[in-house]
């Protein structure tokens, strides 16, 4: 992996953690945007694309991690050209 898929699949999981570490995987226990993105931690051109391909879930000004596309996006190879 010297095509820099190392970075982007370091900061794909950096997010999936934050929401499973917070226990937002449905939207009664789901996370406020602004919770998200005005976390320094995370990149925010990362949670875009990960909206974007329907892991993370928005709805209600609130995001959550869909467990389901989770599963099927971490075995495409589509998760290693998400910049």
């Amino acid at each position: 992996m010297a095509f820099g898929a190392e970075t982007i699949i370091r900061r794909q999981n950096k997010c999936i953690k934050f929401f499973e570490k917070n226990n937002a995987n449905n939207l009664e226990n789901a996370l406020v945007d602004t919770e998200v993105l005005n976390n320094s931690t995370l990149n925010q051109r990362t949670i875009r694309n990960l909206v974007k391909e329907g892991v993370i879930i928005c709805s209600n000004n609130k995001m959550y991690l869909d467990k389901r596309q989770l599963k099927i996006f971490k075995r495409s190879l589509k998760r290693f050209f998400l910049v």
